[in-house]
């Protein structure tokens, strides 16, 4: 499965790239950022794609994305990158619902 099949590649997320300086971790810099992210995918009534290091996974999956496929990339010799797509997926039960982490509340 892949973004195109989903029916989703026309979507602008307008938010491409989050990364944490490793100085600045723990602090909720990234949650508050996905989680704004995520209350327009529900006020829009769109899914969350995104590909994540495989050591980012846990976190991801606390706010609710669902590993679709894992993807590994030979870098040099027996060397492999490998990193996870995860989708969010908006639901009636979401939509029924205020967000509970909501960045506008």
């Amino acid at each position: 499965m892949n973004v195109v099949e989903l029916g989703i590649a026309h979507l602008d997320p307008g938010l491409t790239f989050i990364g944490t300086d490793p100085c600045y971790e723990r602090r909720g810099a990234a949650t508050s950022l996905t989680r704004w992210g995520l209350d327009r995918c529900v006020k829009d009534n769109i899914p969350a794609y995104l590909e994540s290091t495989l050591n980012a996974v846990p976190f991801y999956g606390k706010l609710g994305f669902k590993i679709t496929e894992r993807v590994s990339i030979e870098l040099e010799g027996p060397v492999f990158y490998e990193e996870a797509c995860c989708l969010y997926e908006v639901n009636d039960d979401i939509k029924k619902t205020e967000v509970p982490w909501s960045a506008e509340t």
